[in-house]
């Protein structure tokens, strides 16, 4: 691969600057990922873990920094025991909503409602648990150079964090969104290295409020809209008039064309994401390394336009055939006329996956690297280990990436 060094457009100190590239191939890549949905239905979700791991290696193995490429050496088991560790707290978890599921009609109302309060904010504790681990296994087992990333830090200090800021997200109604989710970001970030260089990130501004508001707005007005078209089934609804005997709702029911206007706030909230992403990428640096980027949002939010769109007419097209009497005729057909139906919802659900997996994430990743340069590459020549050689784990990665490429 020919080096992508080039000559800093800005001049800054004379510094070379290099940007990333991903050139996958498609085809190898949708193989992988029917292999691995595939095996993942088979075994009921066990095959999950080393499918995530052989696509991670794939998305590495594919992405080049100065002409160098990435690689992943995670294997299938450090995911599978970072599951079972996120097991070992959700487990009780859910044990403990299911009894109070159970025994609701001997508890207080009050009583009741403060403690699933409480048990929904143990979930969002554990959740953050599971993600700052993941973002961990990610940093920790990514490898350029012959150097690996790390991630230090408390996950429960990021859980604790990030819980206080789903809170504040929910008390502030939506409006506090954006400083939470960047303090979150930059938790992971200002804790992350590579070899013994530390990553920083300190954005020179606030996050993008104006964005944020425009994503916040649309779902309040799409919201009041519903209200406004639904009030006197809603009225009804608070009332307490609830079903008669033949099981269906008294009065109205609900007009839920309103809720279309939702796709309004959804594409809002992409535009959101880019300009968030492009705010604190812009902020990172590695050492005397910097990180920049100039997204274009516009093809960015087109690209995940085109993906719901592609979806819906998935979704149509399988809507259409159940309507046309494929339902009704296997029902007939017993005692195994609901194969067909159940063979027609994997069809569609490995369609999503590979427009997913194989179409956006591919089309987005070298939209957003093609756009991504690292300033100062020379300077990370100077990057050492931190600690002991870690010789052997070198030569296990590169053979776990080896084996992931011979799969694919």
């Amino acid at each position: 691969m020919t080096n992508d060094a080039t000559p800093n457009p800005q001049g800054a100190l004379g510094r070379t600057a290099a940007a990333i590239r991903f050139e996958p191939s498609r085809l190898a890549l949708l193989l992988l990922v029917l292999k691995g949905w595939a095996l993942t239905v088979l075994t009921l979700g066990a095959y999950r873990f080393r499918a995530r791991a052989q696509r991670r290696a794939f998305f590495w193995q594919h992405t080049a920094l100065a002409g160098e490429r990435f690689e992943y050496d995670a294997a299938s088991g450090d995911l599978f025991r970072a599951f079972l560790a996120q097991c070992a707290f959700a487990g009780p978890l859910a044990l403990l909503v299911l009894g109070l599921l159970a025994f609701r009609s001997s508890l207080p109302l009050p009583a009741l409602l403060g403690a699933m309060a409480v048990a929904g904010l143990a979930a969002v504790f554990v959740y953050h648990l599971g993600v700052f681990r993941d973002r961990r296994l990610l940093i920790g087992h990514t490898v350029w150079r012959g150097i690996h990333g790390g991630l230090d830090g408390s996950p429960v200090a990021y859980a604790a964090m990030a819980t206080a800021g789903w809170l504040g997200t929910v008390a502030s109604l939506g409006l506090a969104h954006p400083w939470l989710r960047q303090a979150a970001v930059r938790f992971v970030l200002n804790r992350a290295r590579f070899g013994d260089r530390a990553v920083a990130c300190e954005p020179a501004a606030g996050p993008p409020v104006a964005a944020w508001l425009s994503v916040w707005l649309g779902g309040v007005v799409t919201l009041a809209l519903f209200a406004v078209v639904n009030l006197e089934f809603l009225t009804l609804w608070f009332d307490g008039l609830r079903a008669a005997s033949d099981g269906a709702m008294a009065g109205p029911t609900p007009n839920l064309l309103p809720l279309a206007a939702l796709a309004v706030p959804a594409l809002l909230h992409v535009h959101y994401r880019v300009r968030a992403f492009g705010h604190l990428v812009n902020a990172v640096t590695l050492g005397r390394s910097a990180l920049s980027c100039d997204l274009p949002t516009g093809a960015l939010v087109g690209a995940v336009l085109a993906y719901w769109l592609a979806l819906a007419a998935v979704l149509a097209a399988a809507l259409l055939a159940l309507h046309a009497g494929a339902l009704e005729a296997a029902t007939r057909a017993e005692p195994l006329g609901w194969l067909p139906i159940v063979a027609a919802g994997l069809a569609v659900l490995a369609v999503r996956v590979v427009l997913r997996r194989v179409w956006l994430q591919v089309w987005l990743a070298r939209l957003v690297t093609r756009r991504l340069v690292l300033d100062d590459v020379p300077a990370l020549a100077s990057v050492e280990h931190p600690g002991a050689s870690l010789g052997p784990r070198l030569r296990r990665g590169a053979a776990g990436s080896q084996l992931a490429a011979e799969e694919a």
